[in-house]
This record gives C-alpha cells, structure tokens and sequence, in this order.
C-alpha cells in the first residue's frame, strides 16, 4: 500500500516553526548577551589558564581534569573555542550558550513531535497541524521559561547545555530505532543513540539515569514493555551498555565532586534532612514551573531546609501525595506516571542525597529535569487543537496557552538582566534572603576587587553578624584592614581566620604578606610555606606565594650573612 504524503501545509509549518522558535527563544533571552562573567566564572574561566586554546596541552588538561568538582571535557572544548574566538570577552561566551539553547529548544520540538506520533499512531486520529502546533508549544515551554535564565545567563553552567543536544538526540535515535527494531537498520540507530549517550555524557553527567528513561519510554508510549513491570530479554539486554556508561559516568561525577571537595558530609546534613531535602526538591520545580516567580540565584540550605517551616511540609506532602496518586492510577493514566518517573529520575541526582553546595533547589538543575512537564503541555495542547474538544473550548484553551507563553517570555526577558553582573546577582539575593551571609560576603569581595573599601568592609561586617564563624569574611576584611593600612586589626583578622579553619590556604598567604610589611620575614616565610603546604589552587597561585617565599627567604639569608660578617 501506497504511504501517503503529508498536507503540504503541514510540510511548510514542520520548517518554519522551528525558525520561529528559534526567533522568539533569541529575543526572550537577548539581555544575557550583554552580561559578565559572574559567580564561579572567574575561577573556571578568567583566572583559568588550562583551556585557552585547542592545542594538544588544552585538550589533555581538558580530558583529565576535574576542575571546580566536574568532568565535562566537551563543554571544555566549547570553552577552548570560545577564547579562540573572544579572548576574554564575555559577549562571546554567552552568545555561545544562547545559540546552544536555542538548537536545544528546536531538538526539543522535533522530540516532542516524534513522541506525539509514537503515541497516537493511526492516521485517522491523528492530525499533522494540531501535532505541529502542540509541538511548537511544548518546544516553547521549555525554551522561553524562565527557569531556563540561569543555565543560560551564567556561563559556568555550559555543561548543561552541551550535554542536552546528545541528551535529545539519544532519546530521539532510541525511538527511532524502536521504530524500526525488525528492520535491518535497527542495529545502527540502537548503536548511534549508544554513540550521543556517551558524548551526553562528556557534555556533564545528567544521563547517568537514561537507561531507565528509555525503559520507560519502553512502557510508554512505544508499549514495549506493560506497567506490570515484566521484562522481555531483548528489551533488557539492549541496555545494558546504556547502563555500563551510566555507571562509568556516575563514578566520575562523584570522583570530580569528590576532588572538588564539593561533596558535604553526612555528619554535617544527615540522611533525614536529606531525604527532606529530596522530597522538597521534588515539588519545588513542578510549583516553580506552574508559578515562575521569585525565581533567584541562590536557595540558602541554611535557610529553607526548615521542617517546621509549613512551606516546607506542605511541597514535601505534595511530592509524596502525588507519587502515591499517580502509582494509584497507574493502569488508567500510564503516560502521566511514566512523565512523572521520568521527571523522579533525570532529577534524582540533584535531590540532594549527595548534598554539594549551599543550595537546596536550583534553577539550573530544571534544564532536562523539567523536559516531561514540556511534553505534558504539549500533549494538552494537541488535545485542544485536534478538534477533540469543541471548537469553542479548543479556541480558548490555544489563546490561554500562547497568552502563557507570552508572559513566561517576558519574565524571561526580566529575569535575563538579574544575571548582568555580580552585583544584580547578589543583590537580588539578599532582597529575596537579607539574612543569608552568603551573599553579603560574595558582594563584599567584588567591591574590595575593585578597590572600593567602604563598601567592601559594610558587606563583610554585614556577613560577619549573620554567621561570626566564617573564616572566608574574617580573612577578606582583614585584607580590607590592611589595604587601609590598619595592620594590628588586619593582623588580628587573620590570626582569626586561621583559628576558624586552620586549613585555609588564603589567610596564611595573606598574613605572610602582612608579616612581610612588618618586617617579620621569619613569620612571614613560615605562612607562606604553610599556604603552598594546603593550597589546592592553580599553579599560577602557587607561583605567586612561592616568588613571595625566596623574597623572604632572601631577606633572612641577607640579615644571617650580614650578621655572621658583624661577628
């Protein structure tokens, strides 16, 4: 039998909506490309040496290193690039992570079309415009939401974005060749989608749980499998190299944590606040992609993590009542529990169980978490524009959808420009958390970095009276104090800092060169061969403080040759 072609009018939407999006996405997000470097780019890029340029030193530092607590030699390479091209300028690097999102959003309308066919496969139930239009929505969903700000406004977040196109282009290849499993070119899309899943992972570890996403795409909508959770040898067998580079990727995630010392120990944020922690997180970014607001940088663990806060209990109770509900339902709605395992799954490495850093949730870490909540919407959309409903209501409902849209696009735009500079990031934090120290001290750095002490010392006094215990605010107000030449309080903010954490390279380094000033080159010395001892900073670093070693050094071999001549 003779397959038919499709409408041309469906041919013409399937290459200009794409276009389209990529228009509309641009737009929305068009401040970050007049963005700085902020947060954790001046550790990974400009006070970076390793991955300028793509020369054969570049490319092995990339492939071996686990700089800042990752493993993403991909997203190195587009970083080596990027100064090939810019230098240090940050338009460059933005623009890249812009043009990244938007080939990421186009992946993601032609992903959300394929599964709409998967799941509707008889031509007389199926309608090529309605499809095209709920793909260009859900496609939409996900590129224009405002979650989406901070993993493209802050370039040190690059990983996600080079991860995801081989993400999509794994689950993509995967249904093709369900598709096609009793042809003979089954075998080369299975192996294909096996090739974008290792790069996926040389992009950042976000795949590590695949293997079960395709398994349950198995159940639905490709039907593979039934929600009884039988097995066929086939379907196993076929993943299980899937799950030998998921292994493989989730060992040098930890590793690179590990090394980083991003990892926080159990005894400091036990297993029970962890699973708190993990069921909270579980219903904040399905709250925050229903209500996108309040969107910020930061969300302190130090200061959300709270059972007794009836924010907390109640995202906590929706995350376990819904899982409860959904497994309940499981035979009548099998294509929302297997959205909603998807979603537990691609999140459950940022839930918390390895707790790294100060947050408890992040808007970062939605990128591919929340691409479930895309397809869902999509799916609603293709409902209303099929005809199913009546004309009156699926009207409605398209002008509801698009009117969404357009305002998920402008608080886009808005929340684009809390990612400008350092300043706006942390400002905007400590209006949502004034009591998160944090912030202050981060703030305070960026104007001491700048040379304005005033401010720099407000900011830091300021962190000092939330949390008296931080050796980093101690030591960076004493650098302060001795800037301004007051070197008996510099003096005693580093014997301080030294005594809040007496492994903390900086603040040796610091009072070596207060000593030094003072005319204590024994002291001085001392300091400097404890920072070199602990630090685990750049070689650049280490230069600096051990060029500061031998002028010291010198100065004593001076004053005992001096003195042995007086003898």
């Amino acid at each position: 039998m003779e397959r038919k072609k499709p409408p041309r009018k469906a041919v013409h939407s399937a290459q200009i909506l794409p276009a389209i999006i990529a228009i509309l996405v641009w737009i929305a997000f068009l401040p970050v490309l007049n963005a700085e470097f902020v947060w954790d780019d001046r550790i990974n890029l400009v006070d970076n040496f390793n991955y300028r340029g793509l020369g054969f030193s570049q490319i092995r530092w990339m492939l071996t290193t686990y700089h800042d607590g990752n493993y993403h030699p991909l997203s190195w390479l587009t970083f080596g690039l990027d100064y090939c091209l810019w230098g240090l300028n940050p338009s460059g690097y933005h623009l890249t992570n812009l043009v990244l999102h938007v080939i990421n959003t186009v992946l993601v309308y032609h992903l959300i079309s394929a599964l709409i066919f998967i799941s509707k496969p008889g031509p007389s139930i199926r309608s090529p415009r309605a499809v095209a239009i709920a793909s260009f929505a859900g496609a939409l969903f996900f590129g224009i939401h405002p979650l989406r700000v901070e993993t493209v406004g802050w370039v040190s977040v690059r990983g996600d974005l080079v991860c995801a196109p081989f993400y999509l282009a794994t689950l993509m290849s995967y249904l093709r060749y369900a598709a096609n499993e009793n042809s003979r070119c089954a075998g080369k899309w299975l192996i294909l989608s096996l090739l974008f899943f290792a790069l996926s992972l040389m992009g950042r570890a976000w795949g590590i749980s695949l293997p079960f996403i395709l398994l349950l795409l198995d159940v639905y909508p490709l039907k593979r499998l039934d929600m009884k959770g039988k097995l066929p040898g086939r379907v196993f067998k076929e993943k299980i190299p899937f799950f030998i580079l998921s292994a493989i990727g989730a060992l040098l995630a930890i590793l690179a944590k590990s090394a980083g010392g991003k990892i926080v120990p159990l005894h400091s944020h036990s297993v029970f606040f962890r699973v708190l922690q993990a069921c909270y997180s579980m219903a904040f970014y399905q709250l925050k992609t229903v209500w996108p607001f309040n969107l910020t940088p930061v969300y302190p663990l130090k200061i959300l993590l709270n059972p007794d806060h009836p924010g907390f209990l109640s995202l906590t109770f929706a995350a376990v009542v819904i899982t409860v509900l959904l497994f309940t339902w499981r035979n009548r709605w099998p294509w929302a529990l297997c959205a909603w395992l998807s979603y537990a799954f691609i999140i459950s490495p940022q839930l918390g169980f390895v707790q790294s850093g100060p947050q408890i949730a992040a808007d970062r870490y939605s990128y591919i978490a929340c691409l479930p909540f895309a397809v869902l919407f999509a799916a609603g959309v293709e409902l209303a524009a099929s005809g199913i409903l009546s004309k009156k209501i699926g009207c409605t409902v398209l002008a509801a959808t698009f009117a969404l849209l357009a305002m998920f696009g402008f608080v886009t735009y808005k929340q684009a420009h809390v990612w400008q500079d350092i300043p706006s990031v942390w400002t905007h934090v400590i209006h949502r958390y004034p009591d998160y120290d944090e912030a202050h001290y981060n703030i305070g750095v960026y104007y001491l970095e700048r040379g304005d002490t005033d401010r720099a010392a407000d900011a830091l006094d300021k962190a000092l009276s939330l949390n008296p215990e931080s050796s980093e605010a101690t030591n960076q107000l004493g650098v302060v104090s001795m800037i301004r030449g007051n070197r008996k309080h510099a003096l005693a903010c580093f014997n301080r800092s030294i005594k809040l954490n007496p492994a903390y390279p900086e603040a040796y380094a610091n009072r070596g060169v207060l000593r030094k000033g003072l005319g204590d080159p024994a002291g001085a010395a001392s300091d400097f061969k404890t920072a070199l001892a602990i630090t685990k900073k750049s070689w650049r670093y280490r230069e600096r403080v051990r060029n500061l070693l031998v002028q010291v050094e010198s100065q004593l071999k001076q004053s005992s040759d001096k003195g042995n001549s007086d003898q």
